[in-house]
């Protein structure tokens, strides 16, 4: 093969891959589709590749002879056929009659968008082009499965399972919360979520767990202890700023009273640390409208994420025992 039969090879591999990069690119710009033009959530595009014959006579300039001259196309653009993601937002425009709303299946490569972020970080890292920050861990090889990256998004049967048991137990460690309309416990598709609303738990513009709170939270964090699964606490706001000497916005607030469960745990409770996580999401993560009163106290929460079964993820730390 002569120079001009690689260039033309290596110019198809490149429009092929630019038709990738643009559906990829679409792809994530829907990643928190709910409603497109046809009515119901975006489904992620997967492009087919296929080998692409050369005519005679240009594979004959390209130097193949009698030999066949191959460089790639895009054969077609398939939709996901996998149902789409759902979470429990009965305030949401596009709720079902169930409170349920379907997400785009795109949501399914959330993390390896998150790998790829990182493996790029590190290999600016490791090249010197920003040497003041020491170099991490090298993230998860991208070259997981399917199922792998869909189990990580979704729990299987069996968490399903166990998170339904767990749900049962924190419903009635924190029955008096849920009657009173304080709490709630709901599966969502990336685990179980407690939800501790702020009229029940927070003082307004405070981050500390109110007094009178603190046993139906301390049941609830005995029941935890209990289970070897990760926890992510999120912090929630309605959309109506703050400006106070101590909280600046909504995003200082939100993720104080992540940080302050996440201390209570540790401190009070002796979770692992290395079973926590920390997040603060402002307004920007709402379950219910803005617009009134009852979906603003609904979205002033804090989440605790049960987020399924880790038992191989995390070093088994018997309940109740404290982290070195």
């Amino acid at each position: 093969m002569n120079l001009f039969g690689m260039l033309t090879v290596s110019g198809s591999a490149l429009t092929a891959e630019r038709q990738r990069a643009e559906v990829v690119t679409s792809n994530m710009a829907n990643m928190e589709t709910t409603r497109t033009p046809a009515g119901g959530p975006y489904r992620r595009q997967l492009v087919v590749f296929r080998a692409q014959r050369l005519p005679r006579f240009p594979a004959l300039l390209a130097g193949f002879g009698n030999r066949a001259a191959q460089g790639v196309s895009v054969d077609r653009v398939l939709g996901d056929g996998r149902p789409p993601l759902v979470r429990y937002q009965p305030g949401h425009p596009d709720a079902d009659a169930k409170g349920y709303v379907s997400y785009s299946t795109e949501q399914m490569d959330r993390r390896r968008a998150v790998q790829l972020a990182a493996a790029i970080h590190t290999a600016f890292q490791q090249l010197g082009a920003n040497p003041a920050e020491s170099v991490g861990t090298v993230p998860e090889p991208l070259g997981a499965s399917e199922a792998e990256t869909t189990r990580a998004a979704m729990p299987d049967q069996e968490q399903m399972v166990d998170l339904s048991g767990l749900k049962q137990e924190l419903e009635k460690a924190l029955a008096g919360p849920i009657a009173r309309d304080q709490a709630a416990v709901q599966v969502r598709h990336d685990g179980l979520v407690i939800s501790l609303r702020e009229g029940g738990f927070f003082d307004s513009g405070s981050a500390g767990i109110k007094l009178d709170s603190e046993p139906a939270f301390n049941r609830m964090a005995a029941v935890l202890e209990k289970y070897p699964y990760n926890l992510r606490i999120e912090g929630h706001t309605d959309d109506v700023s703050i400006h106070t000497a101590r909280y600046h916005s909504n995003w200082e607030l939100s993720t104080a009273r992540a940080t302050e469960i996440v201390r209570l745990l540790i401190l009070k409770h002796s979770f692992a640390p290395q079973r926590l996580s920390a997040a603060g999401y402002a307004e920007y993560h709402p379950i219910a409208s803005n617009r009134n009163p009852l979906g603003r106290a609904l979205n002033r929460r804090v989440d605790v994420v049960v987020l399924g079964s880790m038992r191989d993820e995390i070093t088994s730390v018997p309940p109740g025992a404290a982290s070195p």
